[in-house]
């Protein structure tokens, strides 16, 4: 099984919207990843900490972890999909 991790935190505070849930074309920017992704893999996980995030990935049919730490960026999303992704195999 190949699985892939999108990392989709990020305030976009020039967006005044959160970067995965604006839309392109009516769909948002997470669902057109996810979509392109699932091309390739046989399993997604999203890995934010909004809530809405969460709602958005399980509706378009990827898993999702949630990142608790904040101010620590990119690299602590990577731990949490590492950590993920090996809970999962056990």
């Amino acid at each position: 099984m190949k699985a892939a991790v999108i990392l989709a935190g990020g305030r976009g505070e020039r967006l005044a919207s959160l970067k995965a849930l604006v839309k392109l074309g009516g769909r948002t920017m997470l669902e057109l990843v996810v979509s392109r992704v699932f091309e390739v893999v046989d399993e997604v996980i999203v890995v934010a900490k909004e809530a809405e995030v969460e709602r958005e990935a399980r509706r378009i049919g990827a898993a999702f972890a949630f990142d608790r730490q904040e101010k620590y960026g990119p690299l602590v999303g990577i731990a949490t999909d590492l950590r993920t992704c090996l809970q999962n195999t056990r």
